[in-house]
């Protein structure tokens, strides 16, 4: 036996197939917390984690440290990797943001493009100003903290920012390590909005008002037409899924 252990797969990463899934039984007692310099490691049994492409699962702080820790002293008999969405957070920092930086900086420079807020409905009147009551203190919001004025339009047809405004979210991206870079990622992926992502890392949206502006056309249309069983239960993932993400932020600094 080795004296490291290998954590969960990190699902976020891109894989050509999808093995079989296999019960992973406990196969620790102890787990603990080692500080290593200014970083932080999970060690179970005295032997250091590492994550599903063989790195040190290093954490940043002391706090995100004790959090991933307390999801593996939680797990029962049989390891569920669902039930630790810290350590896969962790993990997807190490083997895919680390590993593809520039990739996933370029996937949220994309982003700008489809930004959900910035394409307006023409019709009803109430989606007009109930998007508008929204979206536009988002849109005041990255012009007095960021500098940035995005171009909106209406209707489905795509709206290209300017290579100016490009290069300064860019810039942005560029600033935030791994770990920040994790969080903004998941949270834009969910809430189609690099602009509700960047709100959201600054503390000026909680995960319900984020949640609420990335759902603005999804709430209008189940008010009018009603919702059924699948696509609520896909919305109250999502919802978790947010949530986690903007946990784990609070875990970074």
């Amino acid at each position: 036996m080795t004296n490291e252990t290998s954590t969960l797969n990190d699902d976020n990463a891109p894989k050509a197939t999808m093995p079989e899934k296999k019960v992973l039984k406990r196969f620790y007692k102890n787990v603990d917390v080692v500080a290593k310099g200014d970083d932080f490691e999970i060690h179970l049994d005295g032997r250091p984690v590492k994550t599903p492409l063989r790195k040190r699962l290093t954490l940043p702080t002391d706090k995100m440290a004790q959090a991933v820790a307390e999801e593996w002293q939680a797990q029962g008999e049989n390891i569920d990797p669902l039930s630790m969405p810290l350590t896969r957070l962790a993990n997807t920092s190490h083997d895919r943001i680390g590993e593809h930086r520039l990739e996933i900086t370029q996937e949220l420079v994309r982003f700008v493009n489809g930004d959900q807020i910035c394409y307006r409905a023409d019709y009803p009147q109430s989606l007009i100003e109930r998007q508008a009551e929204m979206w536009t203190p988002l849109l005041n919001w990255l012009s007095q903290r960021h500098d940035i004025q995005l171009l909106v339009t209406t209707g489905i047809i795509p709206q290209d920012q300017t290579a100016e405004t490009l290069g300064q979210f860019e810039k942005i991206f560029n600033g935030y390590d791994a770990f920040h870079l994790t969080a903004l990622h998941n949270i834009v992926t969910i809430c189609t909005s690099v602009t509700i992502g960047l709100a959201a890392m600054d503390g000026f949206l909680d995960a319900q008002s984020a949640w609420a502006a990335a759902q603005v056309d999804e709430n209008f249309q189940i008010e009018n037409w009603g919702a059924d069983d699948e696509a609520e239960a896909r919305r109250e993932q999502l919802y978790g899924e947010l949530s986690q993400a903007l946990t784990f932020l609070s875990l970074c600094a």
